[in-house]
């Protein structure tokens, strides 16, 4: 995951932020650490890094 992020944190396509989100999201649910982690690591758009965190208890 952490790899084809770093490939497409750049873009400023809606769709591919969408799906980076919703990807976080998902992987948040069990790897909680791991997301905060990529979050603050990678420089996501607004939109993908508050969908990411956004089930997370910061």
């Amino acid at each position: 995951m952490e790899d084809i992020i770093s490939k497409t944190q750049a873009t400023n396509e809606f769709f591919i932020n969408k799906a980076i989100s919703c990807a976080l999201r998902e992987y948040g649910k069990d790897y909680p650490n791991k997301v905060i982690e990529l979050a603050s690591k990678y420089p996501l758009s607004k939109f993908s890094k508050r969908e990411a965190l956004k089930q997370i208890a910061l």
